[in-house]
């Protein structure tokens, strides 16, 4: 059974934070001879959710002495190995009733030494929510914290920016979406509107390209010399200003 005990916060401001710890065990027989091993014949932590929980208890027992900022569910999740816990969980009534939430789980590993990470892990990492997901998560943002020998990684899942991607579910096509960490379904009408703007930018993208191309084509001695001209319309919005044609031109020249 789930359990999400809620922590007030000190300024609510209807932003929830959910901390997350898997506690199931596995169904085997532990023979590691640790002064820590199971006590239950036909089930052992060998995949350290026994640590995750130990976690999430030493949070609360932080929270408990000094309260949190924001409203905190500090989740217990069940049935994560055999894939039956999270639906379970979802349904807790700390849970249902939340409409803006951030979302925050742990897990350890035994395979690196610790307080190290390196790039082929992370590169595992993305590759996992590509291929090991559905939908799969594109452009998952890795952050490490914290100094050498005393590492935390933040694994971030970013907001689907491209859809929709139609997939088999049971006896029909559905298109899901992920917003964060969560997935839910489209309706049909949600379905044609998106693709309807996919269409849209892509027609608009085109047209934006020619008319770029024909910019910086015009003028050109086309005539005597072989022209490449190099254009891109960035799918993603970059942060802070936006560069200005001259600019734009000096990266351009470097």
């Amino acid at each position: 059974m789930a359990s999400a005990p809620e922590i007030p916060g000190r300024y609510p401001d209807g932003l929830t934070c959910i901390l997350r710890a898997d506690m199931d065990a596995l169904p085997l027989q532990e023979h590691s001879g640790e002064e820590f091993s199971s006590e239950r014949d036909g089930a052992m932590h060998a995949c350290g959710h026994d640590l995750h929980t130990a976690m999430l208890l030493g949070a609360a027992q932080a929270m408990a002495l000094a309260p949190p900022r924001r409203d905190t569910v500090l989740v217990f999740q069940p049935g994560e190995e055999s894939d039956h816990g999270a639906l379970q969980t979802l349904r807790h009534q700390n849970l249902t009733g939340l409409r803006r939430a951030s979302a925050f789980a742990v897990h350890v590993n035994a395979v690196m030494p610790s307080g190290t990470l390196d790039e082929a892990y992370v590169r595992s990492l993305r590759s996992a929510a590509i291929t090991a997901i559905s939908p799969p998560v594109f452009g998952l943002n890795v952050h490490r914290l914290g100094a050498e020998g005393k590492r935390a990684v933040v694994v971030e899942v970013p907001a689907s920016i491209d859809g929709p991607h139609l997939v088999y579910k049971n006896d029909y096509f559905g298109a899901p979406v992920r917003n964060d960490s969560d997935t839910a379904w489209m309706k049909e009408r949600q379905i044609e509107s998106m693709y309807r703007a996919r269409f849209d930018e892509g027609r608009h993208s085109a047209e934006a390209l020619d008319n770029l191309f024909g910019e910086a084509a015009s003028g050109g001695d086309t005539d005597n010399r072989a022209w490449l001209i190099a254009v891109t319309h960035p799918r993603l919005p970059r942060l802070g200003d936006r560069l200005t044609r001259d600019a734009a031109r000096d990266v351009g020249r470097a």
